[in-house]
């Protein structure tokens, strides 16, 4: 099998998984379906190319309101695309003629994009709150994990492993990016296989922070930068007089670790009942187990002497583009504070509004020139079910109890949040009777909250105070004052909007024309491209003054 048919290959299998499990409309899935079977079926370049279209108009559907591995896709499969329009249209070449040259120009166009997001995720999240041992989110996936495999350290060990675990994972992310840029063949097997054994944590780590579709996106996408390497493996198994014991020693071993790390999953799943997903078997994990350990052979074959494509002449000038706009995602958005959800911040506790918590980078500098992106709401109370089902999305509930013990043994706040999940995957999948938290939101955000709820048609009342400045430290998130505010909605249309005056400010007056919910929802490129997430008000949080806790994704 050629390189281009392996990534083809491996691209419709990981589609072919959601399209099987995300809900879409019969017709659009009927349509998909049989475009990404008939892909896999011609793994040529021309029929890829619908099927690109296909699926990547999907994703272009839903944003803004998706995880970050989607973006990631987009930039990856897009390059792609536009590489076989550019043949095409501009070279009035025939990309079918030119596949080992488009899969060698893809494999090194995507680990050039990829390297950039894993830098991008380990350059956010230095920050004082990921630092900070006690509310990091990094100590809640390493104890969870260990624990998942078996072993539950003591409460001294497990304090050491927690601050340990938010450098070694910084570490980690960064380490893998830097060895997928370097020249060197060696560095990048090295990085490649880091970062298979990165995202198998991940797949393993449990409820709710269980991302095996993020890994196994990874991993489809770690395969297409190695796709000639993947290969020429896949070959050598299927070469006549290798034997039935070699044919089968890379299948055999993956389906044997495919069913123990299902097993460690489901098991966990039984262990803790209810969770949110389930006591199910995790084919995404399987799936990803599989192609690691495809991967895997394909790295620790001697691949020095693999014939690569010249690529050069290709698409001049658009691997450039490309790597720029990697670039201009993985960086730009957190630096302007318009992209809190789908950015490479994925659980960094990096604070990209009203102020910033990184040690070296500034954040939120649109504020200098639209202050509805950072001047900050903070809601004191909240009767929308719609509202509280997804804001400000605490998740610890949906954490074992012995987990939750262990990280408290080890000084951690043991709150941990996750608004966007609930907003992606729809209301149904947030946690049950969540305590309410106050938290803290950008105006524009609440533009968008409230147009969301009133479009639900329910009756409820909201509180908000519009804080006295645009950004501050957490004491100020928590304690400033401000203008107040409070929201009555009958569901039928009619509202009553009116701000403390007086004094005190005890005294309800009408609200002003330009006040928040009185103002027209946002635009539809804002709220196509910015959506910022809650940051939760813990009432204990003295405890540990000056950091946000545990939010994703």
């Amino acid at each position: 099998m050629r390189a281009f048919a392996i990534a083809t290959r491996a691209w419709c299998l990981h589609e072919a998984l959601k399209l099987w499990y995300i809900p879409a409309s019969p017709l659009w899935k009927t349509l998909s379906w049989l475009i990404v079977l008939a892909s896999s079926a011609r793994p040529a370049p021309k029929t890829f190319a619908l099927a690109l279209v296909v699926r990547l108009a999907d994703t272009l559907s839903i944003m803004p309101v998706m995880w970050d591995s989607y973006y990631w896709c987009l930039q990856v499969d897009g390059g792609l695309l536009l590489c076989v329009g550019y043949l095409a249209l501009v070279r009035g070449l025939s990309a079918d003629s030119h596949a080992d040259s488009l899969a060698a120009w893809w494999a090194t166009t995507a680990r050039q994009q990829l390297a950039i997001f894993y830098l991008a995720a380990g350059v956010w999240k230095v920050n004082t709150s990921f630092l900070d041992a006690r509310t990091s989110c990094a100590p809640i996936f390493v104890l969870t994990l260990l624990q998942t495999l078996g072993y539950t350290p003591p409460p001294l060990r497990a304090s050491q492993l927690a601050l340990l675990a938010p450098g070694v994972t910084i570490l980690g992310e960064l380490t893998i990016g830097i060895l997928l840029l370097l020249p060197s063949r060696a560095a990048v097997r090295i990085g490649v296989l880091s970062a298979l054994l990165l995202h198998l944590g991940i797949a393993l780590t449990p409820p709710p922070n269980n991302a095996t579709p993020f890994s196994l996106t990874c991993v489809v996408r770690l395969l297409i930068t190695e796709s000639a390497a993947v290969a020429r493996a896949w070959n050598e198994m299927g070469a006549s007089g290798s034997g039935i014991g070699q044919y089968l020693a890379t299948p055999a071993i993956g389906m044997l670790l495919a069913s123990l790390c299902m097993g460690i999953c489901y098991r966990r799943a039984l262990a803790f009942p209810p969770t949110a997903l389930g006591a199910e078997l995790d084919w995404w994990v399987g799936t990803y187990t599989c192609l690691a350990v495809l991967m895997a052979r394909a790295m620790y074959s001697d691949v020095a002497n693999l014939p690569t494509p010249t690529t050069k002449s290709l698409a001049r000038g658009l691997r450039p583009a490309l790597v720029l706009l990697a670039l201009a995602y993985a960086f730009g958005g957190p630096l302007l504070g318009i992209h809190d959800l789908g950015a490479c911040n994925m659980y960094s506790n990096l604070r990209m509004y009203a102020g910033t918590n990184h040690l070296f980078l500034p954040t939120g500098l649109i504020g200098h020139v639209w202050s509805e992106a950072t001047q900050l709401v903070r809601v004191e109370q909240s009767s929308s079910a719609y509202i509280n089902s997804i804001y400000p999305g605490e998740v610890t509930s949906q954490i074992a109890p012995g987990e939750l013990s262990l990280l408290a043994d080890a000084g951690h706040s043991a709150h941990m949040f996750n608004a966007m999940k609930a907003r992606i995957l729809g209301p149904a999948f947030a946690p049950a009777h969540a305590a309410f938290h106050r938290y803290t939101v950008t105006a524009l955000e609440m533009k968008r909250l409230l147009a969301e709820a009133r479009a639900t048609g329910e009756k409820f009342e909201i509180t908000y105070t519009l804080l006295d400045a645009t950004g501050g430290d957490e004491r100020w998130r928590r304690d400033s004052l401000g203008r107040t505010v409070t929201l009555k909605e009958d569901g039928k249309g009619k509202r009553s909007c009116t701000v403390g005056c007086g004094p005190l400010e005890l005294i309800p007056c009408p609200c002003a024309a330009d006040e928040l919910p009185l103002q027209p929802p946002p635009s539809y490129w804002a709220s196509k491209t910015l959506i910022q997430q809650p940051y939760p008000i813990v009432d204990d949080a003295h405890k540990w003054e000056g950091e946000l806790v545990c939010f994703g994704p």
